[in-house]
């Protein structure tokens, strides 16, 4: 692949409770030598807290605050608690990577599904109602940044 092509870097697995703050220190130094602006951005294992996020938020572009989420209102319910969370903390726009750093609610699990830890398929449709998904599309789109919540623009 042809470098010049390259804009984002997603690292899988170092954030969360896999954090290794170390390696997450090192790549962000070899981005900002970089004569272009690359997006640096972190994804969990599982769950993340305010206070992890607090420690990588001036090394990265984004993070993803929630684990994989599938077709269950549960997940979307909980997304409204873990943005509740990091709106409290004041960590929505905060300085980042060349410039804010944001947090990252992730995956619209709408369409054909397969089930989780299973990689193969489609094999069948999402359970979320027509209303359930538009609640998460808000949530997404309105809640990850609403003014309300004490976003820095």
């Amino acid at each position: 692949m042809d470098a010049s092509w390259f804009r984002e870097l997603k690292y899988d697995c170092v954030f969360g409770d896999d954090l290794d703050l170390s390696e997450i220190s090192y790549v962000s130094e070899v981005l900002r030598k970089l004569d272009r602006s690359i997006l640096y951005s972190l994804s969990p294992g599982t769950s993340v807290t305010p206070a992890m996020a607090k420690d990588v938020i001036g090394l990265v572009s984004m993070y993803r605050i929630i684990g994989d989420e599938w077709d269950t209102w549960w997940d979307v319910k909980r997304q409204f608690d873990v943005t509740r969370d990091f709106a409290i903390a004041n960590l929505i726009g905060e300085t980042g990577l060349n410039g804010k750093s944001w947090h990252d609610l992730d995956m619209l699990p709408f369409g054909w599904l397969t089930n989780p830890g299973v990689n193969e398929g489609p094999h069948r449709y999402c359970r979320l109602n027509l209303e359930k998904q538009k609640t998460q599309v808000f949530v997404k789109a309105q809640l990850s940044c609403f003014p309300i919540l004490s976003c820095k623009f």
